[in-house]
């Protein structure tokens, strides 16, 4: 199992500190029902502090580029919108906040954070496994980490979290999070969400492909831009085709997604009344189901025009420069960064029809993708290095579990060791 093995000169405070300060944002409906939204808004703004003051004793290494000035800037654009057109809130103010500071984290300490995920994915996909064996029993339909949706948000990312961490710290996949990457295709596949299981399903052939070819950037990026535009752009020309109709009845859905298409249709004219600075987090969206009620909801279903509603065209503007800054900078003959570049493609292919562009997996692994990256950079002139490709950044290294006689030497963070026994 997975454990946190700890220096001598560190306290345990300092070791397990990152672990409980990311817990609250991982959006695990079942904690927050138990805790109430008061004590689990609380535990938010701790793991804040908590993190700011790990990100203190790391400045240091904090690295300042385009990817972290242009989230930095999409985050804020969002917040102060949401304050003028709603007025101050706490939520959203801690939401924001975390986001920018474990995006900052992640490039100060990549590897730390990434074995602290590893455990606490270890920890909660197993008790959302059982929850669903409970469920199964009971009839139910909400499990541990929450509904069918946000099953497929959570545990896609974490399936590919595992996989990269396996290959970032012994260069090979393993049985252990190779089980529980499994486990995570597996509760997708169980919970039933039409889009979780295409987006899991496409997952696991770009997951073959990848390992096998090296899939090119610039053409992946292009088709799913393709189906963006389809779905919002041309969706008159899309819902009336008579693939459109095979689809959705291979998804055994009506022909609007549950009512994804009209949602879509009212946020465009949100979107249309202000353009350019969004209207903020949290609008009510207000349209009429499939069985002629109206029904309220207060995300857009869809990653692009969720942006394009809270930020307008300036904060998407801010977002594609830091996405593009570190999507292009991945290296695709390295096998940890093209599982990367497939959790992204993964999460993009997810929110076709989920807004899961505030979930804080897709947060970091868009962060982790920076990180690790070592190509050129963007707008980079390419240059050939004497034929030979530029030496990786980061490496994997060897397990070396610590013991009381091995000194940390670079960080206090480096006493954290998610080293399967």
């Amino acid at each position: 199992m997975y454990q946190i093995k700890q220096n001598k000169d560190y306290t345990m405070q300092e070791c397990y500190v990152l672990f409980f300060a990311l817990l609250p944002f991982l959006s695990v409906a079942q904690i927050r029902t138990w805790m109430g939204d008061h004590a689990y808004q609380l535990w938010q703004f701790a793991g804040v502090g908590m993190m700011l003051a790990l990100l203190a004793m790391e400045f240091h290494r904090m690295r300042f580029d385009l990817f972290v000035f242009g989230y930095t800037i999409y985050a804020v654009e969002i917040f102060v919108v949401s304050c003028v057109n709603r007025g101050f809130s706490p939520g959203t103010l801690v939401v924001t906040v975390g986001a920018i500071t474990v995006v900052m984290l992640i490039q100060a300490r990549p590897n730390v954070v990434l074995r602290v995920l590893t455990g606490l994915i270890a920890l909660l996909v197993p008790c959302n496994f059982i929850s669903m064996l409970l469920s199964a029993h009971l009839s139910s339909d909400r499990f541990f980490l929450g509904g069918k949706n946000a099953l497929s948000m959570f545990l896609i990312p974490a399936a590919c979290l595992l996989l990269i961490f396996s290959l970032n710290r012994f260069g090979k996949f393993r049985v252990w999070e190779g089980s529980l990457a499994a486990m995570c295709f597996v509760c997708v596949f169980w919970g039933g969400s039409g889009t979780g299981i295409v987006t899991a399903g496409t997952a696991l052939i770009l997951l073959f492909v990848f390992l096998h070819f090296r899939p090119n950037i610039p053409l992946f990026l292009g088709v799913i831009a393709l189906l963006y535009l389809l779905l919002t752009v041309f969706s008159e020309q899309l819902f009336s085709s008579s693939f459109w109709q095979s689809f959705v009845g291979m998804l055994d859905k009506d022909e609007t997604l549950t009512s994804r298409t009209t949602i879509w249709e009212q946020v465009m004219k949100y979107f249309r009344a202000s353009p350019s600075f969004g209207v903020g987090r949290g609008a009510s969206i207000s349209y009429v189901n499939a069985y002629g009620l109206r029904n309220t909801v207060y995300e857009a279903h869809n990653f692009v025009l969720e942006i394009l509603l809270e930020g307008g065209i300036f904060a998407f503007a801010a977002y594609l420069l830091s996405f593009l800054s570190a999507i292009c900078r991945l290296r695709m003959s390295d096998k940890k960064q093209r599982v990367i570049f497939l959790a992204i493609a993964a999460i993009l292919i997810n929110g076709l029809t989920e807004s899961n562009n505030n979930h804080f997996f897709v947060i970091m692994l868009v962060a982790f993708a920076n990180a690790y990256a070592d190509g050129a950079p963007l707008f980079a002139k390419y240059r050939k290095n004497d034929g030979r490709e530029k030496k990786k950044q980061y490496s994997p290294q060897p397990s070396q579990p610590l013991t009381q006689t091995t000194m940390c030497e670079t960080s206090q963070f480096d006493c954290l060791d998610f080293s399967a026994n």
